[in-house]
Formats: C-alpha cells, sequence, structure tokens
C-alpha cells in the first residue's frame, strides 16, 4: 500500500518556494552581464581539442609561419594570392590548407571584403595553425580545428 504522505512531504511549502520561476532545463546558468543562451550562440567559436602530438608539431611548424608571413607584411603583400605561394614554400600542402579573405567582423552577409588574408593549415588530425594577415598586424595560433569553419575562426555570431 503507498503511503498517502510521501506524496504530500515531495511538495514544498508554498513560504519554501521562491518569488522566481523555476530554471528551464535547456536555462544556462546566469553568466553575469553577457546574453541569454551566449554559450550555445558561441559553441561554434570555440576550437575542438588537440592531441598532445598534433599539438607540439603545430606549435613547432608555427614557429616558420609567423615570421613568413610578417615579412610578408612589410612589403605590403596581404592579399591570399600572396599569402598561399608562402606558406606552400614552408612545406605546407595545399590540400591542408584553406586561404581566403578575411571574413567580415559585423557584415553578417559577409559582402563588405575586408583587406588581408584569412589562413588555416591542418597539422595532424587535430590541430591547426590558423590566423590573419592584415595591412598593421600578422596573427598566428595554434588551435584545435573549429565546428563548422575547420581550422579558420569562424566570424562572430548573433
Amino acid at each position: 500500500m503507498r503511503n498517502p504522505d510521501a506524496r504530500r512531504a515531495a511538495v514544498p511549502h508554498p513560504a519554501a518556494e521562491s518569488s522566481s520561476p523555476p530554471a528551464s532545463p535547456q536555462a544556462e546558468p546566469d553568466r553575469g552581464d553577457s546574453a541569454p543562451h551566449n554559450a550555445e550562440n558561441s559553441v561554434g567559436r570555440r576550437p575542438g581539442e588537440m592531441s598532445p602530438a598534433d599539438e607540439a608539431a603545430a606549435k613547432e611548424r608555427a614557429k616558420k609561419v609567423g615570421p613568413a608571413l610578417e615579412k610578408l607584411r612589410r612589403q605590403g603583400r596581404i592579399s591570399p594570392k600572396d599569402v598561399q605561394p608562402v606558406l606552400l614554400s614552408l612545406g605546407f600542402r595545399a590540400t591542408d590548407m584553406r586561404v581566403q579573405d578575411p571574413w567580415s567582423k559585423w557584415n553578417v552577409d559577409h559582402a563588405e571584403k575586408v583587406p588581408g588574408t584569412a589562413y588555416g593549415i591542418w597539422v595532424g588530425k587535430t590541430a591547426c595553425i590558423s590566423g590573419t594577415v592584415r595591412a598593421d598586424r600578422v596573427w598566428t595560433e595554434v588551435t584545435g580545428p573549429y565546428p563548422e569553419t575547420a581550422c579558420i575562426a569562424p566570424p562572430v555570431a548573433h
């Protein structure tokens, strides 16, 4: 026989309830001043994990990328057609890289042309060397791949 008091004990007393509605099972924890669902919306901007061997190999190879691209930048040669041959000359295979115009930061349809180059290079199966070449600087980093854009950092979401 069921205990009739067991059900009553499971229901909280009205005085014990807070004035705020219960959280949705999909709700994210409060993150201060960030927008609701910010973490969910920016999941595509988080790189994947790298194996230790691939990470070490990518860091070693990246040591040559930054200086080579900086030399190119100082010459004023920052377009994808200038950058790709330099990366190929460093021993990267064309099939392992993507070289393109950079994403427009705020133009949602990315129709706005941004001077420079964005690049991403696979190293092993889990690591990437990626970055940009712009008139004012060269940026190079080692990360895991991004879910939707592989080795090129994705554009800003929402």
